[in-house]
């Protein structure tokens, strides 16, 4: 079967995140500036300077990072969370964590919407994303199996006090 995207359809990580030498901090910059801003009641100047931080930290200042800073919307909870996410990139059990805790992006797909619009099918809906499990970003992950095999007793009690082994079963700290 031959691919429904073309070569230059495809973005793949870049030359820096492709480097040997590559290292991840437990927390960036960035990530510190957007929880200040958070803590603050959404502050300007900690959404700011968490935009440039994420930004210089990809190689972009001068004015490239002064054009997207100053095209950016007033700070609030949806921006500067959304904001957050991106720099979370090469971050995602953190960025997975933050839309579990506050529900922010919301521009992320959405099981109906529209992802091939340029795709030729005779399938009714084949231009839309369809979930393989739920209609949601799960809440979490499923226990091991391995875990359901050498844990079973404290597997059984786990569901018992949290709810079901499955997807939407929101984590303890996200109840």
């Amino acid at each position: 079967m031959a691919s429904i995207l073309k070569a230059e359809d495809i973005s793949l990580p870049g030359t820096v995140v492709n480097a040997a030498d590559y290292a991840e901090v437990l927390i960036e910059l960035a990530e510190v500036n957007f929880l200040l801003s958070e803590a603050r009641g959404w502050t300007q100047a900690d959404y700011i300077a968490g935009v440039r931080a994420s930004l210089e930290k990809w190689g972009i200042s001068g004015a490239a990072a002064d054009t997207y800073v100053n095209a950016l919307p007033a700070a609030n909870q949806a921006n500067v969370l959304s904001q957050k996410y991106l720099a979370l990139y090469m971050q995602g059990i953190e960025a997975w964590s933050e839309i579990r805790r506050t529900g922010y992006p919301t521009w992320l797909i959405k099981p109906g919407d529209v992802v091939w619009p340029d795709v030729p099918s005779t399938e009714a809906g084949a231009d839309k994303f369809t979930p393989l499990v739920g209609t949601a970003i799960p809440a979490r992950l499923y226990y091991p199996q391995k875990e359901q095999a050498v844990n079973l007793d404290n597997y059984r009690a786990a569901l018992q006090a949290q709810g079901g082994d499955n997807l939407a079963t929101k984590v303890w700290w996200n109840k």
